[in-house]
C-alpha cells in the first residue's frame, strides 16, 4: 500500500530539527567549553578531558533523534512542527532499538569524535576531512533516495525498517475502510484492490452482469 507523499514535508522537518540542533548545540558548546577549561585547570589529561567533552554533545544528539522520538511515538521536534512521524514497517510505533538504529547523526558524530581522539595531532587535517566526506556521503545518499525512490525511504530508513508518514496516517482506519470510502482515498493503492469492486465503476459492473448473464444461460441450455 502507497501512503500520500510526504517529501515536501520531511525536507521541511529536517531543516527544523537542524536549526534546532545547532542552536542546542551552540550554547551546549559554551558549557562543554567552560567545563573543559576548568577541568583542564586541575587535570592535564587531554584524552578524559577530550572524552567528557564529547559526552554533551553526542548525548544531546541521542536524546533529541532517539529518546524524544521514543517518548513522542516517532516524532522529533521537526516533525511534530511539519506533522509527520516514524513508523515500524508495519506503520506501528517504532521501537528504541530502530529509532536508534535510525539516529545517522549520532553515529557521524561518534565517528568524528573518535576519530579525533585516536588521531589528536598526527594527521588531524586529513582525519576531519575524510569525516567530513564520509558524513557529507551518507546525508547526500539519504536526501537521494527520499527524493528518488517510491517508497521514500532513506538509508537509515532501510537499516532501521522504518517508514516516514502522515502524523495522522492510521493504518488500522485504512485497512477497516469499505469499498466506497477506498474509491475516495485516491492517494491509496490496496493490495486486494483488484477483489473489491468499485460501484462507480459502469463498465466493470456491466462486464460482470455480461458474465452472470452467459453463465445462467449456458447452465440453462444444458438443461
Amino acid at each position: 500500500m502507497n501512503t500520500p507523499s510526504i517529501k515536501g514535508k520531511r525536507i521541511g522537518a529536517a531543516i527544523i530539527d537542524i536549526i534546532f540542533i545547532i542552536f542546542i548545540l551552540f550554547f551546549s558548546s559554551i558549557i562543554s567549553s567552560l567545563i573543559f577549561f576548568s577541568t583542564y585547570r586541575y587535570n592535564h589529561n587531554y584524552t578524559l578531558i577530550s572524552i567528557i567533552y564529547a559526552i554533551i554533545p553526542l548525548g544531546i544528539i541521542f536524546i533529541y533523534y532517539t529518546v524524544f522520538p521514543y517518548i513522542t511515538k516517532g516524532c522529533t521536534l521537526g516533525k511534530l512542527i511539519i506533522g509527520v512521524k516514524v513508523t515500524n514497517l508495519n506503520y506501528n510505533r517504532p521501537t528504541f532499538l530502530q529509532l536508534t538504529f535510525r539516529n545517522i547523526f549520532f553515529f557521524e558524530a561518534l565517528l568524528f569524535y573518535v576519530c579525533t581522539l585516536s588521531n589528536r595531532l598526527m594527521f588531524g587535517f586529513i582525519i576531519y576531512f575524510l569525516i567530513f566526506l564520509i558524513n557529507f556521503g551518507l546525508t547526500l545518499t539519504i536526501f537521494i533516495m527520499i527524493l528518488s525512490t517510491q517508497e521514500e525511504r532513506g538509508l537509515h530508513d532501510f537499516i532501521a525498517k522504518t517508514y516516514v508518514v502522515d502524523k495522522h496516517f492510521d493504518i488500522h482506519k485504512v485497512t477497516q475502510t469499505n469499498a466506497i470510502e477506498r474509491t475516495q482515498m485516491d492517494w491509496a493503492i490496496f493490495d486486494d484492490e483488484d477483489e473489491v469492486p468499485n460501484p462507480f465503476n459502469k463498465q466493470h459492473n456491466q462486464t460482470e452482469t455480461n458474465d452472470n448473464e452467459d453463465e445462467i444461460e449456458i447452465l440453462t441450455k444444458k438443461d
